[in-house]
This record gives C-alpha cells, structure tokens and sequence, in this order.
C-alpha cells in the first residue's frame, strides 16, 4: 500500500448559505507531484489554504491529515529579496542538490537528501 502524505476526510466549505463544496475526500500519495487545477473562482485557493491551516475556520467543517513534512507558497505571497527556495524553507536541501549536481557534494550532502526528497513513481 502506498504511504500517503496527506487524507483529507469530509471536508465542506460554506459562505453565507451557498456551498462552495460538500464531503471532499481525497488523499495525496508521499513522493509524487500533485496538482490542482480548476476554473477560476473554483476554490483552489481557499482548498489549498484549508490544507495548510492547523484549525478549521468557522466556514469550514472536516479533517485534514498531514503524515509528513510541507511546504506551501500562496500565489498572493510576495517573495522580498529572496529565493523560492528560501520561501519554502528548502534553501539547505536546494544548496545541497546544487552541489551534487556539479560533483561538489559532501557527505552531508547526501545524507541531507537521502530521505527528504521524494520523486514520482510511475
């Protein structure tokens, strides 16, 4: 069975009477790329915002289950004289990638990333 990063059970928003989405189930396997697409005004957004968030707000009813480490960049953020990398708080792990890329690596190098980086499986 694969191991699962994330399970979102029965999750339901609603604003002022009109449902935005109902009993939301789903889960994000660990290593492999997910994404989230839609039309605008879909609720992309306020989904991934609610995934994020140690409590449910008061418009919002469900659980949501993080099993490891994330990282998220609102599209709203703006990023002040720094990297994508140091946004998401991955600027050791990217250091460190950049270094195997070009055989400069330490040790420590590698055992940083041994297990905190994950590609997809097919």
């Amino acid at each position: 069975m694969t191991q699962q990063a994330c399970t979102v059970k029965n999750l339901s928003v609603q604003f002022a009477h009109e449902p935005l989405f109902q009993h939301l189930n789903f889960e994000l396997p660990a290593a492999q790329c997910s994404a989230l697409i839609g039309r605008n005004g879909q609720g992309k957004s306020i989904l991934m915002s609610l995934l994020t968030q140690a409590h449910m707000p008061n418009y919002a009813s469900g659980e949501v289950i993080w099993r490891m480490p994330f990282s998220y960049l609102s599209q709203l953020e703006r990023l002040s004289n720094c990297t994508l990398a140091e946004a998401l708080n991955i600027a050791d792990l990217h250091a460190s990638f950049q270094r195997i890329e070009q055989s400069t690596a330490s040790f420590e190098d590698y055992d940083r990333v041994e297990h905190a980086w994950h590609q997809p499986t097919e």
